[in-house]
């Protein structure tokens, strides 16, 4: 595996994670990013391998967590938002301050809205303050089985 985070957006704070469907039952890593007692009581439903992309999409629906994988020369952050809020766009900025190169590409999914942003570290602070004039970003559509082309 490669690098791997989970993100409390709303709290900011980060959480090193080898395997995410794993590392989110154990108890210390749920307290660190704030899942409350009631959703990780609800884990015990989910099984482990079997039910991992319902899991984990239920959870980013009940708490404000960002998925974050390193893949080489992108990275992936993955959360689930319905209401427009900048925080996840503001936690995407502050992981890339602290971690990401100019190049490094960063992939951006809003798993609510099925919305996906590719744009490379140097130029995503300028794409969020809207002074993007110039910056090409690509802007797709997620279907059931991925990202397609936005129409």
């Amino acid at each position: 595996m490669r690098d791997g985070w989970f993100m409390n957006y709303s709290t900011g704070r980060l959480v090193g994670i080898a395997e995410h469907e794993q590392d989110i039952r154990k108890p210390d890593t749920a307290k660190q990013l704030s899942v409350p007692g009631k959703v990780f009581r609800g884990f015990e439903k989910y099984t482990v391998g079997t039910d991992r992309r319902r899991f984990l999409l239920d959870l980013m629906q009940q708490v404000p967590l960002m998925r974050i994988r390193g893949h080489g020369l992108y990275v992936t952050f993955e959360y689930w938002s319905v209401n427009g809020d900048d925080k996840p766009f503001a936690a995407v900025g502050e992981w890339a301050s602290r971690y990401a190169g100019p190049a490094l590409l960063l992939n951006v999914s809003n798993l609510a809205t099925r919305r996906n942003l590719k744009v490379n570290a140097m130029l995503w602070g300028d794409f969020v303050k809207g002074k993007g004039k110039g910056v090409t970003v690509q802007v797709t559509a997620m279907g059931p089985f991925g990202a397609q082309a936005a129409r």
